[in-house]
Order: C-alpha cells, then sequence, then structure tokens
C-alpha cells in the first residue's frame, strides 16, 4: 500500500461541487493539496491551498505547477 502521506495532490477546479469534497477527501487523508481555479474555495478553510490559476494560460498553469510540484 502507497503510503498517502507523501502524495501532493494538484485539483484543478477545486472550486467547485466535485473539487470541494475531493479536497475534503484528500484533506481528510493527510495530502499536500493544491487548488487550482479562477474562483476563490467555496469553504474558507480551503483558502489557504488555492491558487488563482487559469488552466487555459498555459504560461500561468506550468508556474503554477513547478511551484506546487505535485
Amino acid at each position: 500500500m502507497k503510503n498517502i502521506n507523501n502524495v501532493r495532490l494538484l485539483i484543478t477546479g477545486a472550486s467547485g461541487f466535485i473539487g470541494t469534497n475531493a479536497m475534503d477527501l484528500a484533506l481528510g487523508e493527510g495530502m499536500a493539496v493544491a487548488n487550482f481555479d479562477i474562483r476563490p474555495p467555496r469553504k474558507p478553510s480551503h483558502h489557504k491551498y488555492w491558487a488563482h490559476v487559469d488552466i487555459r494560460v498555459r504560461d500561468d498553469l506550468l508556474k503554477a505547477m513547478q511551484t506546487f510540484n505535485p
């Protein structure tokens, strides 16, 4: 079984309904998580994991991915 404490999960669009639930699941499992979305998270507790990234802008996405290093 893989040690999920070493997982760095990037979720695009995690401010939406499905993404919010995916964030809760990943955080509950102890994963390092990042939310790349153009909208802020629905849950205030997710704000520290959010980066304002438009995934349609290639250079912005690549820079954010290099910073988080999933």
